[in-house]
Formats: structure tokens, sequence, C-alpha cells
């Protein structure tokens, strides 16, 4: 049974009497208390008892928490192999911690070859389930892939999520496989290294999940990853050239495209020489997302889209 007590709050004696009584949530704060020595004297084997109860109930945090352990070696035998099974069981239920430690066991194992494509795929998925340090682990990761790697990733984020989102397993069977990295190729000469927006484009492209393009307008929104577009900033021949900040007049926005109904929108790109591919003459913007969308946003644009230099895009529109 799932009651609606806040255990994590709960004192230990209320909390322990929660657990003792059947409550699979009590059980997995107990664990916890255990492990972490809070209000108790840590124990390895009491950790592992009530874990133990609360897997037997199917409590998906507590799958998750079963691997770690496993993972660690913590009053089990250390086994990735192990920990794999508990944390796959746990993302099929939706749990964010399950599904980002899918991804880590495929950056940092000494059991798993590593596998970025694998890695940011899950890490993706976490990610739309609020897990947002999966995104700062797959900015590291996408710098040393290759686009058509990043591609890839965000191809098989899109599967993951589609099995989670429909309640199928996420064990490897039929078509749901470990996708292997494309052989590496050095990144072009000119080209910036693929960013988190690039690979979070393409996923939620692929996807066409509305979790994927929450996450993707909420990171434009408020995020700090490099966009780039064709403007200018500043008067022409001043000696100190403004920031590109909302607050600084552009005085020309070179990358527009109007739609047949006449609305305009701003073209931008996560990659700079895309963006020269694109549209050669002209200067360089090069500013964080969301100044980006605040310049969309004070020029009154339609919408602004999104380019990671592939078919794929984003397009965001400006609200009214």
């Amino acid at each position: 049974m799932d009651t609606k007590v806040a255990w994590h709050l709960a004192a230990f004696p209320r909390l322990r009497a929660g657990a003792e009584a059947g409550d699979r949530v009590a059980m997995f704060h107990l664990a916890h208390r255990y492990r972490d020595g809070r209000d108790v004297e840590a124990s390895v084997p009491l950790t592992l008892h009530w874990v133990l109860k609360s897997v037997d109930q199917g409590y998906s945090r507590s799958q998750s928490l079963l691997g770690v352990l496993y993972y660690y070696g913590e009053g089990v035998p250390k086994s990735h192999r192990q920990a794999m099974k508990w944390y796959r069981a746990a993302a099929a239920q939706g749990d964010f911690e399950g599904l980002y430690n899918v991804g880590e066991l495929f950056d940092e194992s000494d059991e798993y070859p590593k596998n970025p494509v694998e890695a940011c795929a899950w890490m993706l998925v976490a990610a739309t389930r609020g897990f947002m340090q999966g995104l700062d682990r797959i900015d590291r990761l996408v710098r040393e892939m290759s686009f058509d790697n990043v591609e890839l990733a965000a191809r098989r984020g899109a599967q993951i999520l589609r099995h989670v989102d429909q309640g199928l397993s996420l064990e490897e069977q039929g078509d749901f496989i470990e996708a292997q990295p494309l052989p590496h190729a050095a990144l072009p000469q000119g080209h910036t290294p693929p960013t988190r927006l690039s690979i979070m484009v393409e996923f939620a492209h692929h996807s066409g999940a509305e979790k994927a393009e929450i996450l993707l307008f909420n990171e434009l929104a408020t995020g700090d990853t490099p966009l780039y577009l064709r403007a200018r900033h500043g008067a022409p021949g001043e000696e100190e050239v403004p920031a590109p900040a909302p607050g600084n007049a552009l005085l020309q926005i070179g990358c527009l495209a109007r739609n047949p109904d006449g609305v305009l929108r701003m073209l931008v790109f996560t990659d700079y020489q895309k963006l020269r591919e694109f549209h050669r003459d002209g200067q360089c913007l090069n500013a964080p997302s969301e100044h980006v969308v605040a310049i969309m946003e004070r020029e009154a644009y339609h919408s602004m889209v999104v380019n990671p230099g592939t078919a794929s895009c984003y397009v965001m529109e400006n609200l009214p």
C-alpha cells in the first residue's frame, strides 16, 4: 500500500512503524535512513532487508536503490549486470533515477563498454522526467561525438521514451536493442562541437513527444547554451561593441524567413559552421539561448526556428 504520508520527513519511530505496517514507500525511506545513518546507526543488512521488502511490492525507487547497492557492492556481491537489471526495472516504471543510472552504466562501468550513444539516450529520457542532472552529463558526452552519432542517440532516446510511455519492456529484445555508435569521425574544420541543444532538437523532432518539446522549450528559454544567428549588434565603427544582451539594440537581423501568411521567423543554428553553410554573408551573433529568445520576443517575431544543421528543426513560437 502507498499512503500520502511524507515519509522522507517523518520521525524515525513513525517511519519504522509505517514500514512494519507494510507501506512500501516507508520501507524505501527506512532503507535510506539505515544506509545514510540518519536518525539511526547505519546498517548495511537492515538497508538491504527493507529495500528487498519494498522491491517485493514493485516500488520503482527501491528497485533503483537495489541497483545502486549492486553497483557498489553494498550488502550484495558487486555486479553491474545486476545493477543494470534493477535500473531497467525501475526505468520501465518511469523512475528518473533508474533511467539516468542505466545511462550512467554506459558511461562509467568496468563491466560494460563505454557507449556514449546509449548514455545520452537514457539520460535524455531521464531529463523528461525531471532529472536535469542528465543534461549536464550530456553536455560533456556530445562534445566528443560526431553529428551522426548525436542523431543516432536522439533516435534511440525517442525509442526508449515510447517504450516508457507505453509501459513496454526495456529489456533488450526484438528491435529494442543497444544502439552501436557509428565509426568516430573527426569534427569538420570550423565546426563547433555539438551541444545539449543539438541533441535536444533532434530528440524532440524524432520523438514528437510533448515531454521532449517542453524540455527543449524550457532549455531555450532559460539556458545559456550558445546559439548562432546572422545579426549585427551595436553601431558600425564603434570601438567597443556591446554584449549581445536582450537590452542592446540589434541594428540588423540577417537570418529571417517569411511565412506564406507574411509573419517573420528568426532562423538560428546550434552550430556556427552550419549557419555559414546556410547563410554565408554577414556578421554572426553568438549568444546564450535565453538572450536569443528575448530578442525574438522584443522584436515581436512570430517564431524562431532552431536548426542543428540536419533535416530536424524545432519551431519555438512567440507567446502573444
